[in-house]
């Protein structure tokens, strides 16, 4: 059984032309050897997020301000 290897550097070659639309389209490579890559595509937070953060921050700001300030002695 003879087998038809490709070189290392061809499938380098092809691997990276395999990954030039991702690039292209948002994603990095994580890890990459000579034949494989993992990729990965950072999440984008939506506009409904940072309201909702901004709100709960807003509301701690305002419970943090209205606290009584009372001195207790006994």
């Amino acid at each position: 059984m003879v087998q038809s290897l490709v070189p290392l550097d061809v499938r380098s070659a092809i691997l990276d032309d395999a990954l030039r639309p991702y690039l292209r389209a948002g994603y990095r490579v994580v890890v990459r050897t000579e034949t494989t890559a993992q990729l990965l595509k950072a999440k984008k937070a939506s506009p409904f997020d940072d309201l909702l953060v901004l709100l709960t921050l807003g509301w701690f700001g305002l419970a943090l301000a209205k606290r009584d300030r009372s001195i207790f002695s006994l």
